[in-house]
């Protein structure tokens, strides 16, 4: 593999959606100058109708440089950002992570179908090229983009691609249909 966040400066973010409508999260950044400290900005989500809704959520968050793991202040984002200070200034970084409470179902729509918002956490770095992986992917837009550019996505197989994308304009919503639990 090749490209932003991978061999070039940028932002790799591949996902893979769970049963649940969770997304399993792995976002490679690569930047052109050493950095001495990261700020993670919480994922926000679709406009929701319904009372009660939840915001997205990153869980279970893990960060390490050259593959070494580097110590959270917290392993959760929600609505505050996290800003961490690193003891050794680095060009790469990846993040492993879930986010929760992306999905949003949409009526009338077949069961299972639903819409999720996709942003690196690391925004700081350009381009973003976004993989969403699994063969109920239906399709990506990229909302922040002018009208003529936002259908964004295309296909391989089982992975839709955007990008690669500007950081101020790296948003992605998918249109998926859930895997049926116990497959994913």
């Amino acid at each position: 593999m090749s490209g932003p966040g991978v061999t070039t400066v940028g932002v790799h973010l591949a996902a893979e959606p769970y049963a649940t409508g969770d997304l399993e999260v792995a976002e490679r950044v690569r930047f052109a100058l050493p950095v001495s400290g990261l700020t993670l900005s919480p994922p926000s989500g679709l406009a929701r109708d319904g009372a009660g809704d939840k915001e997205p959520q990153v869980t279970q968050l893990q960060v390490d440089i050259s593959g070494q793991p580097v110590a959270l202040p917290r392993t959760s984002l929600a609505q505050i950002p996290i800003r961490i200070e690193l003891d050794e200034p680095t060009t790469e970084v990846t993040l492993r992570y879930r986010l929760v409470a992306a999905a949003v179902r949409s009526s009338p729509a077949p069961a299972g179908r639903v819409l999720v918002r996709l942003a690196p956490l690391i925004s700081d770095a350009s381009p973003v090229l976004v993989d969403l992986v699994g063969k109920g992917v239906r399709n990506l837009v990229c909302p922040e983009l002018p009208a003529k550019d936002q259908v964004c996505g295309s296909r391989r197989g089982n992975v839709w691609t955007a990008g690669p994308l500007p950081a101020d304009f790296a948003v992605v919503v998918a249109q998926l249909d859930l895997p049926d639990p116990g497959t994913s």
